[in-house]
């Protein structure tokens, strides 16, 4: 049986990467299983690691978010051009590429669960959310964040205006959160989400366990 992907998107800061860490302590903890991350930003800055040494001796790889802001716009510039060339599919296939290397390696299970944790567009017709959801039969999650004041977190820039609306729309489930909130709340949340799943069959099987 293949890895079962679930996707997550939504806006800037909204706790993408909290819930992937939150989902993978529950699944260990609950069912033993290992969720896997995988990032298209990843590839992205894999893709631009040594022009960016070359150009600016910044190892994009690892360096602080004082300098991660000062190529953030060659970053954004490489990564809608290489989308645009090749409708949607570039990074799709890099990250492809990467995967299947997972998959070749020694600490590959059949019960890994694959974790994207920044499925941000629906553009072109064979882009993210198709890929995610038709190719990979995965599952989009939607993450929320929300303000004591009731508004939102808003999209941070035009590209996420443009697709916020249509992750949405899109989406197999629908995360809200508030801002600040404590550890316990949050795992919570990530707790009721995980269930459904087991409860709907989309999450473990016998055949993924065995």
């Amino acid at each position: 049986m293949p890895p079962l992907y679930i996707g997550i998107s939504g806006s800037a800061t909204v706790g993408k990467d909290t819930y992937y860490r939150l989902l993978k302590e529950l699944c260990l903890e609950d069912f033993g299983v290992n969720v896997v991350r995988f990032a298209l930003a990843d590839v992205l800055k894999t893709d631009l690691q040594n022009f960016i040494i070359d150009k600016h001796c910044i190892d994009i790889l690892n360096c602080s978010s004082e300098d991660k802001s000062k190529v953030r716009f060659e970053l954004v510039n490489h990564a809608r051009k290489m989308r645009q060339e090749t409708n949607g599919k570039y990074w799709i296939s890099k990250l492809d590429g990467v995967i299947e290397d997972y998959c070749k390696s020694e600490n590959f299970k059949n019960s890994d669960i694959f974790c994207v944790t920044d499925i941000r567009h629906f553009e072109y017709f064979n882009d993210e959310v198709v890929w995610l959801k038709e190719e990979k039969k995965g599952i989009l999650i939607y993450v929320e964040k929300f303000f004591k004041d009731g508004s939102i977190c808003a999209p941070a820039n035009d590209d996420e205006r443009r697709n916020d609306p249509i992750l949405r729309k899109h989406s197999d489930y629908h995360i809200r959160w508030e801002h600040a909130s404590p550890e316990k709340y949050l795992k919570a949340i990530v707790k009721k989400n995980l269930d459904i799943f087991a409860k709907e069959g989309k999450l473990l099987t016998y055949g993924r366990l065995n």
